[in-house]
């Protein structure tokens, strides 16, 4: 299995994975087999690449080059070939703030218009017992219809609400964003807390900063992590941690616990293992990871 394509297929672990890649292009530098043998690949893995070139007795100019073909490799050969169709979201709506005033337009799309056919109507108003069976029915379609109906207008009371109580975001896009829970909303609509969950499970909005899901408007840092006893929304720590990696020093990129000080430095009081459950969600590498050999 191993023999297919892509290269890298069938390995048991990463190390192997590299391995089988690199063993089948002829252009791999020297030595490179070697550092992605058992005994240097912890090295690889954790881009010490000094300690490497000591390792393998090679010069720092040949493992910077070993260590740039590492990097290009495909650890994940198989998502060449996805099985899958890539899904993409389609917001349930769009939000705007126009002179003021919040205006919330539905997509057309996505939202049902359910009806009743003419022929069932005229064998409803009939007589006898199928007619008694379509009356049944249709008061079955009613409730069905105003439920559908009920459920898109507390749908759009919830979102009036959220952006209500984010006024920042409409002048500052995510770092405007204020800590914000489901009793806020269910509070100040009159509505159970779980009325407010469903309304919002799976729900997108369409905004001027972009589409969000709404249910990610009620994330925020503990209070006991804030400065200043206020709070900070996880959606604006977030953005500021993917802002300070996109900007380091590549060569000697942010630990979290300097991720953690410059959070600080911006008013963003975030324990170190929080940045690190933010950065793991962003899908961002450990600092030694993101090293790169220049």
């Amino acid at each position: 299995m191993q023999r297919l394509e892509p290269a890298g297929i069938g390995a048991r672990d990463l190390r192997e994975c590299l391995l089988l890649q690199a063993g089948r292009d002829p252009q791999a530098p020297l030595g490179t087999a070697d550092a992605l043998s058992e005994a240097c690949f912890p090295l690889v893995a954790r881009g010490r690449w000094e300690a490497l070139a000591r390792r393998l007795g090679l010069p720092p100019e040949a493992v910077r080059e070993i260590a740039r073909y590492i990097r290009g490799l495909q650890p994940r050969p198989g998502s060449l070939h996805p099985g899958e169709r890539t899904h993409y979201v389609v917001p349930d709506a769009e939000v705007r703030l126009e002179r003021g005033e919040l205006l919330i337009r539905w997509n057309a799309e996505l939202t049902p218009r359910l009806t009743v056919q003419d022929g069932y109507e005229r064998l409803g108003r009939t007589d006898g017992e199928a007619a008694a069976y379509l009356k049944s029915k249709r008061r079955g379609a009613d409730w069905l219809m105003r439920a559908v109906e009920q459920r898109y207008r507390t749908l759009k009371r919830v979102i009036a609400a959220i952006f209500e109580e984010q006024p920042g975001f409409w002048g500052q896009g995510l770092r405007g964003l204020r800590p914000m829970n489901l009793r806020t909303i269910a509070d100040k609509l009159g509505l159970h807390e779980s009325t407010v969950s469903r309304a919002v499970n799976g729900k997108y909005v369409r905004t001027c900063h972009g589409t969000f899901e709404l249910k990610a408007f009620f994330a925020a840092v503990p209070l006991a992590e804030s400065g200043g006893g206020g709070g900070a929304s996880s959606l604006e720590v977030k953005s500021v941690i993917a802002e300070l990696v996109a900007g380091e020093n590549k060569g000697r990129p942010y630990s979290d616990e300097k991720l953690a000080q410059e959070l600080s430095k911006r008013g963003l009081q975030v324990a170190r293992r929080t940045v690190a459950k933010y950065r793991e969600e962003l899908h961002i590498l450990s600092s030694s990871l993101r090293k790169r050999v220049l």
